[in-house]
C-alpha cells in the first residue's frame, strides 16, 4: 500500500473537475427536455375546447349546434383558391412574355405553348391593354 486516501472518489482522478463536467451534462440534458416538452406541446393537435372556442362557443366545449360538411369548400377556401389561380397564371404569362417577347394573347395560347397544365376549365380570361396584362376572374371566380 503506497499510501492511505482520504475523503472519498476521485471520480476518475480528477477531483471536482469531473463534478463540473456531470453537472453540465445534466443541465444540458435538463434544458433538452424542457425544449422538446414545449415543442411537443405546440404540435399537439386540438382538442375540443379549441375547436369549441374557433367556432364560437363561449364555453370552450364541442360547438352540437353547427353542423359542417366536411366535402363542401367554403367561400374563404374558394376565394384562396381563386387567387392561387391568378397568380398561377399572371407568373405563367410573365413566363410567356420572357420567352416569346409579349403576352400571350389569350389563355389557350398560354395553355399550348406548356406554361399551364390544366385538368379542366379556368375560370379566368387574359387580355393585354397596351403593354400590361390583366387576368379577370370568370365563372366561379368572378370578380377576383
Amino acid at each position: 500500500m503506497r499510501g492511505q486516501r482520504y475523503g472519498g472518489p476521485r471520480l476518475g482522478g480528477r477531483g471536482a473537475l469531473a463534478l463540473f463536467g456531470l453537472l453540465g451534462v445534466l443541465v444540458t440534458v435538463g434544458i433538452m427536455a424542457f425544449l422538446a416538452v414545449q415543442v411537443l406541446d405546440g404540435v399537439g393537435g386540438s382538442d375540443d375546447a379549441d375547436v369549441g372556442a374557433s367556432l364560437g362557443d363561449p364555453a370552450g366545449g364541442p360547438a352540437s349546434t353547427v353542423a359542417l360538411d366536411p366535402t363542401a369548400p367554403s367561400d374563404g377556401a374558394a376565394a384562396a383558391a381563386c387567387a392561387t389561380t391568378k397568380d398561377t397564371l399572371e407568373t405563367a404569362a410573365e413566363a410567356y412574355r420572357s420567352v416569346n417577347g409579349s403576352y400571350p394573347p389569350d389563355l389557350a395560347a398560354l395553355v399550348s405553348s406548356g406554361m399551364v397544365d390544366t385538368d379542366g376549365r379556368i375560370d379566368f380570361e387574359l387580355r393585354v391593354e397596351g403593354d400590361t396584362l390583366v387576368v379577370t376572374g370568370t365563372g366561379s371566380c368572378a370578380g377576383s
